[in-house]
């Protein structure tokens, strides 16, 4: 992890864990509100960081917050062309997933580009 990333993570306030590997990390952990560190850099538009979060191979892409947000519901609220387009490739990603309002992520995506 680069120390870039490891400031955008502590201004999260997520305390990443270290597992029993003291190189390995879990960026899975959840802050109070269920966010995890992906979830709040689509949250807060911070594409690279994003990008570089989901190359790693257990980040949960589809974890909800306690609102039921999750990575895909912000990046299509925040226009985020890249990241959407990279949660894609992933066969299991869930795009049918509604948040607390019963709103999908493609539909809000949808709606934000007509808004516009």
């Amino acid at each position: 992890m680069t120390s870039k990333m490891k400031k955008y993570i502590k201004c999260f306030n997520i305390k990443i864990k270290k597992q029993d590997n003291e190189d390995s990390i879990n960026y899975n952990q959840i802050d109070k509100s269920g966010n995890t560190a992906l979830i709040w850099a689509c949250k807060n538009k911070i594409e690279k960081v994003v990008l570089n979060l989901l190359d790693f191979e257990n980040i949960n892409y589809n974890k909800e917050n306690n609102e039921g947000y999750t990575a895909l519901r912000w990046a299509c609220k925040n226009n985020m062309e890249k990241v959407i387009l990279k949660l894609f490739e992933f066969e299991d990603i869930n795009y049918n997933q509604d948040d607390y309002k019963k709103y999908k992520a493609l539909i809000l995506t949808c709606k934000n580009k007509m808004e516009k």
